[in-house]
């Protein structure tokens, strides 16, 4: 068993590090990101509701821990890293909505499409753990539940995308 874990984080660095160099090599010939004023300002907000979020979803994880005298996760790590993740939703939640995800000359179709891959990538593996029973050990959440709060991030990322731009579209249509 620790030989396969040894051999995913292994293939996982290489994809990881194949990914990166290919990425900052297209970036070399793209624009330069821009936002303005007003979005630099959203996006200030939009950090600091998704720390609150944060704080608010470990407090929430603490709270039942300390009143059922039984944790939600196999581990307290895997605590944290839900709340991390619910952060990240609450913040980029948050910028979508306020218009500040983007940046000024970005195109918004390829974030939806890769959201949309992520979502289905995810989707797909959290239906085998459900499948293979290995979301829940002895009655809590394990380690590989990470993966299904993930799918739900990409899911809810990918459904407030599709809306907010085609709110736009419909604005852009009426002026």
């Amino acid at each position: 068993m620790k030989n396969w874990f040894n051999i995913g984080m292994g293939s996982g660095l290489l994809i990881g590090l194949l990914v990166f160099f290919f990425t900052s090599r297209q970036k070399k010939n793209e624009k330069v990101i821009q936002w303005d004023e007003r979005q630099i300002a959203l996006r200030g907000e939009c950090y600091r509701i998704g720390f609150f979020v944060v704080v608010i979803s470990s407090s929430l994880i603490a709270t039942y821990s300390f009143l059922f005298g039984k944790s939600l996760f196999e581990t307290p790590e895997v605590g944290h890293l839900a709340s991390v993740i619910i952060g990240v939703l609450g913040f980029s939640a948050s910028a979508i909505m306020k218009d500040a995800y983007y940046s000024l000359h970005e195109n918004r179709k390829k974030y939806i499409t890769t959201s949309i891959s992520l979502a289905i990538v995810f989707g797909v593996t959290t239906g085998k753990y459900l499948v293979d029973g290995s979301l829940v050990v002895d009655g809590k959440l394990a380690d590989r539940s990470i993966v299904s709060f993930v799918f739900l991030l990409w899911c809810i990322l990918a459904v407030l995308q599709i809306v907010h731009s085609r709110k736009e579209d419909e604005e852009s249509e009426e002026s």
